[in-house]
């Protein structure tokens, strides 16, 4: 078969629909104004104070994990060196 031969042939239909009753779409969900989208990191940010404190604490030698970083940062918050809300998830710092 080749191209011609394809595109030429009708195309037959024995129950014709209106188009409208053939797809479940509302008007007008393809406009930009109703898209929704997933934003990726658009959650709260890490204050440059904590993230400097991660980065500091970074180094795998000391044998830090997650969950202890997570404890200090929390008893630091307790302590009033940063708000509660600034401390990150676990999953956050596990990154």
């Amino acid at each position: 078969m080749d191209h011609e031969s394809v595109c030429n042939k009708p195309v037959m239909t024995t129950n014709i629909q209106p188009l409208e009753s053939m797809f479940e779409f509302s008007k007008g969900w393809a406009l930009k104004s109703n898209q929704k989208y997933d934003h990726k990191g658009s959650g709260n940010h890490m204050s440059i104070q904590i993230t400097n404190l991660l980065e500091r604490e970074a180094n795998k030698t000391k044998g830090y994990t997650a969950i202890t970083i997570l404890e200090e940062l929390n008893n630091m918050a307790n302590e009033g060196q940063f708000d509660k809300f600034e401390v990150p998830k676990l999953q956050a710092i596990r990154g």
